[in-house]
């Protein structure tokens, strides 16, 4: 792997990234960062498991390829390097040369195959899906609201509007709320009118999250 980019284009990234690694682990991979380089793009990421943080950036690829820096060290040593144009190169022993000016540095890289995957969030069909469950969602709590107007229940009508409300604002609801809505009216409606806690989009969920 040999590639050229930007000092502060790489230092922003390599900071944004860090993040993402975990401090406290038996597993020492998960401290460092991973580098991947294809094409003209350099793209670098860091997860604890829990949380996954990724970053791409524009640089000269002259030979593809990927490692894994350690993530605490390398931004420490990156981020001096701001306003230079850096060269990071690796050799057949997985180290890591950084060379900006005239000068070299050297960095013991970690085993890429060990650095678990980061699956991605959503693509194009993902997007749609969930877009399309938040809209059934919707359209089944106003169809609840149509069947108790329907019989002039006020409180429950009431009740699920707020419901739709949250939903649309939060993009998560209570089950506890959902079976709550309702139970003091004082006219029967049968079951199947009430069953939305059913079929909640736990995609559109995220989606909503993400989009706030």
């Amino acid at each position: 792997m040999r590639i050229v980019c930007d000092g502060a284009d790489l230092a922003d990234a390599v900071l944004k990234v860090s993040k993402g690694t975990s401090n406290k682990t038996t597993n020492p991979i998960l401290e460092g960062i991973k580098v991947v380089a294809e094409e003209d793009f350099v793209t670098l990421s860091a997860t604890d498991l829990e949380l996954s943080i990724e970053k791409t950036i524009r640089g000269m690829v002259h030979l593809e390829g990927e490692m894994v820096v350690p993530g605490k060290f390398f931004c420490e040593y990156i981020k001096k390097l701001n306003n230079e144009q850096i060269e990071l190169a690796v050799d057949e022993k997985n180290m890591l040369s950084i060379k900006y000016t005239d000068s070299v540095g050297k960095i013991q890289c970690m085993n890429s195959s060990e650095f678990p995957e980061i699956k991605k969030l959503e693509d194009e069909a993902n997007i749609a899906r969930e877009k399309n469950d938040f809209n059934t969602a919707i359209k089944r709590y106003e169809w609840i609201i149509d069947r108790y107007e329907e019989l002039g229940n006020t409180l429950a009508v009431n009740q699920y509007r707020a419901l739709i409300d949250e939903f649309r604002e939060n993009g998560t609801i209570s089950i506890q709320a959902i079976n709550n809505a309702g139970k003091t009216s004082t006219r029967p409606v049968n079951s199947a009118t009430t069953t939305i806690k059913v079929d909640f989009p736990t995609n559109a969920t995220l989606r909503r999250r993400r989009n706030r």
